[in-house]
């Protein structure tokens, strides 16, 4: 149906009424109510699309922030495991900086 309306439309345009696939009946209050529905139908398929998309990236962003954190909680119990009792200070400012590069990836005290 949408491509006899484009190419009714075409045929109207190109004042080309013998090649027009006109199932309309009144070729121009029919067609233009008919272009008018598909305009419509394809612009909420717009909507509809950019809503999935912005939904699918705000998931995956969600996904990405909470892998950040778990590699960083990961990563500092790895290196509380590695580290000897003499170590405690540097281990204190390894976390630390860890912290704080995971804070500019994800946000304040997301991490």
């Amino acid at each position: 149906m949408d491509s006899e309306i484009i190419k009714a439309l075409e045929c109207c345009k190109n004042d080309d009424c013998d090649n027009c696939p006109n199932t309309f009946g009144n070729c121009y209050s029919n067609l233009a109510g008919a272009a008018l529905d598909l305009i419509n139908r394809q612009q909420a398929e717009i909507e509809r699309l950019k809503t999935e998309k912005d939904n699918l990236i705000k998931t995956y962003a969600e996904c990405q922030v909470e892998n950040i954190k778990e590699f960083v909680k990961e990563l500092k119990e790895e290196i509380q495991c590695s580290i000897d009792v003499g170590g405690h200070y540097v281990l204190y400012e390894v976390i630390k900086d860890i912290d704080n590069l995971a804070k500019e990836w994800v946000g304040a005290d997301d991490a």
